[in-house]
């Protein structure tokens, strides 16, 4: 394998090309950013920030989610920096996120009120006055539907 002479010294040899190591502080992504298939493979140099890949190759993805009536709605997200892969960014560019997660929001701090009203929670534990309160929230339902009905 190595070839020495006596008194000599190691003479290793060399590959014709030499592969070096990514330094620790390096990272090497390699994956596919955009939905195209690409017709050829392409190597490119000189994007030496994360920035510089998102702005050679302005990633996308056109995704189909479902509303809440079920209707299929798609939309393309936009892909600009690596912030833009949290949750909070990604529902920023979706108005159909954007209105489930005000509804989300919407409904937790109604249910952190309800939690913490003494009142309503002794009238739920009994079915009988559950079952008053229920009938007077449809009525108001109801009253409501009326006005708005009547108003326009």
């Amino acid at each position: 394998m190595f070839d020495f002479e006596i008194g000599g010294s190691e003479a290793r040899p060399r590959a014709l090309e030499e592969i070096s190591n990514i330094p620790s502080n390096r990272t090497l992504l390699v994956l596919k950013l955009t939905q195209k298939n690409p017709v050829r493979p392409e190597t490119l140099y000189g994007l030496n920030t994360v920035d510089a890949v998102f702005n050679n190759f302005r990633p996308e993805v056109e995704v189909e989610m479902e509303s809440p009536e079920g209707m299929p709605i798609k939309e393309i997200i936009r892909f600009r920096r690596i912030a833009d892969f949290r949750v909070k960014e990604l529902v920023a560019q979706s108005p159909l996120l954007q209105a489930l997660d005000t509804q989300y929001q919407e409904y937790t701090q109604i249910g952190r009120r309800l939690k913490g009203h003494a009142l309503l929670r002794t009238m739920l534990s009994n079915a009988e006055t559950k079952a008053i309160l229920l009938k007077t929230l449809q009525a108001a339902a109801d009253e409501l539907t009326k006005t708005g009905k009547a108003g326009q």
